[in-house]
C-alpha cells in the first residue's frame, strides 16, 4: 500500500510502547481484535495500483534502548527486495516450503523469516513461547507443523545442537541457517559428526552479514555428502 510499518511487542513497557508510537508518527495501530474484523476478509485481494520506488521507506526497526531511548533504523524497499530475492535464490525457497517465524516482528530477522516464503507462495508458521520450553519440544512442534526451514540465532542453535537425537522428530526439515554470533566449535563438531539427519537435502549454513565475522566457523554441510566450505 506504500506505507511503512513498525513492529511492536505487547510485552514492551508502556513507556517504551508509547515512545515508539509517538516517535514513529504511526497513524494506524493494528491490534489482534482489529484483525478479527470480518470486513477485512471481504476486501479485494488484487494488488494495489501504487507506485513504490526503491528509496521509499518499508519499515522501522527500533533498538532495545538499553543505553537510552530506542532508536529507529529505517529500512527501504530496495534493501528489503534485494535481500529477500537473494535469500530466495541462495536458500532455494519454493511454494512447498514451510518457514518458521522464529524472530519477533520487532527484530530485523523477521524479514528473512517471512518475506521469502510469502513471495514464493510458501507458508509461514508462527512460533509461540511454549515451543521454547526445551529443544525436544521445539523440534517436535516443528515436525508436527512440517517446517522445512529454520532461521535461528546462533545461541539457540547451540541449544538444539546439544540434543542431536531430538532432530529425528523434525524429519521435514531441509534447511537451517543461523547467525548473530560465532558458532562454538564443539557444537559444530557435534552436528557434523552426528547430524540431525532429517533428510538428504539438509544444509546448515552460518549467515554472514559481514564477511569475516564468522570466518572461523563458516562451513556448508550436506547430510550424507560430507561437503564443507571453509
Amino acid at each position: 500500500a506504500g506505507a511503512a510499518y513498525v513492529g511492536l511487542d505487547p510485552a514492551y513497557p508502556p513507556d517504551v510502547f508509547q515512545f515508539i508510537l509517538e516517535n514513529s508518527e504511526a497513524r494506524l495501530l493494528l491490534m489482534q481484535e482489529l484483525l478479527r474484523d470480518e470486513t477485512i476478509a471481504h476486501q479485494p485481494q488484487s494488488n494495489l495500483n501504487v507506485d513504490i520506488a526503491a528509496g521509499n521507506l518499508a519499515c522501522l526497526i527500533y533498538t532495545s534502548g538499553s543505553t537510552g531511548k530506542p532508536k529507529a533504523v529505517m529500512i527501504e524497499h530496495g534493501c528489503v527486495t534485494d535481500y529477500v530475492q537473494t535469500a530466495i535464490r541462495i536458500y532455494d525457497v519454493t511454494a512447498n516450503d514451510r518457514v518458521l517465524q522464529f524472530a519477533s516482528i520487532c527484530l530485523d530477522p523477521h524479514i528473512e523469516d517471512m518475506f521469502p516464503a510469502f513471495l514464493e507462495g510458501g507458508t509461514v508458521v508462527l512460533r509461540n513461547d511454549e515451543m521454547l520450553s526445551s529443544p525436544r519440544e521445539f523440534l517436535k512442534r516443528c515436525g508436527e507443523q512440517s517446517v522445512t526451514m529454520l532461521v535461528l540465532p546462533t545461541t539457540y542453535w547451540h541449544e538444539l545442537a546439544t540434543d542431536m537425537p531430538a532432530w529425528q522428530q523434525a524429519s521435514s526439515m531441509r534447511l537451517i541457517t543461523f547467525g548473530g554470533d560465532k558458532a562454538l566449535p564443539d557444537r559444530v563438531r557435534a552436528d557434523t559428526k552426528n547430524g540431525p539427519v532429517p533428510s538428504d537435502e539438509q544444509i546448515l549454513v552460518p549467515r554472514r552479514v559481514i564477511p569475516d565475522i564468522c570466518a572461523e566457523n563458516a562451513y556448508r554441510r550436506e547430510v550424507h555428502r560430507s561437503s564443507y566450505l571453509r
